[in-house]
């Protein structure tokens, strides 16, 4: 005779005998199995697709030029490729265009006016901006050149460290801007920052 027991009577439940032997102690053991899969599935999931949608992956795939998306503005008067779809922000005059592809990874284009005697003063100017950036991120200053002369630019690059982010910098003035091409990296790696910075360039009379 079949027997249809709805779900819903407690009484029928209780009554369902349930076995203690050995093949009990098995099933648990399968669905603790099945239960550390799934939750190991999630975390995966969220990391990937929450935390670090790109992961470092990504960097490294910009840094070997086989990826990146290409940012070109001629309102914003340059172009530059970065290694995730880039944000645009602009406040008081300052346009900030930057890729964030994983936590302690940033690559961004600032561009800022600046009179048109900034660049007959460009050693001041480029050493001035160069501090003001190192103060600002409260790192400590590993590398900077002197600012240098190039046709109608002129340009400083600049390192400093706050533990183990190092933020990698080329100033480039031109005859009324001023652009920072950052990179900030975990660990002493360059090359992300040589495909940005070999990315970037000035369109137009600026």
């Amino acid at each position: 005779m079949n027997q249809v027991i709805d779900p819903a009577d407690a009484d029928a439940l209780d009554a369902i005998p349930v076995g203690e032997g050995p093949g009990r102690a098995i099933g648990i053991a399968v669905a603790w199995i099945a239960v550390g899969l799934v939750a190991g599935l999630a975390l995966w999931f969220f990391w990937t697709k929450v935390v670090d949608p790109s992961g470092s992956s990504a960097v490294e795939s910009f840094a070997a030029g086989k990826g990146g998306q290409l940012y070109a503005s001629a309102r914003d008067g340059f172009k530059v490729e970065m290694p995730t779809t880039p944000i645009r922000r602009e406040s008081g005059g300052v346009v900030v265009v930057d890729s964030q592809p994983s936590p302690g990874y940033s690559f961004s284009v600032t561009r800022e006016s600046q009179p048109e005697t900034a660049l007959e003063n460009y050693v001041v100017t480029l050493d001035t901006a160069a501090g003001s950036l190192a103060a600002q991120s409260g790192g400590e200053i590993v590398k900077q050149d002197d600012p240098a002369p190039f046709n109608n630019v002129a340009v400083k690059s600049i390192v400093f460290r706050k533990g183990n982010e190092y933020y990698r910098n080329m100033l480039l003035l031109s005859t009324n801007k001023l652009y920072t091409i950052q990179a900030k990296i975990k660990g002493t790696d360059v090359a992300p920052f040589h495909q940005l910075w070999k990315s970037f360039s000035v369109l137009g009379a600026n």
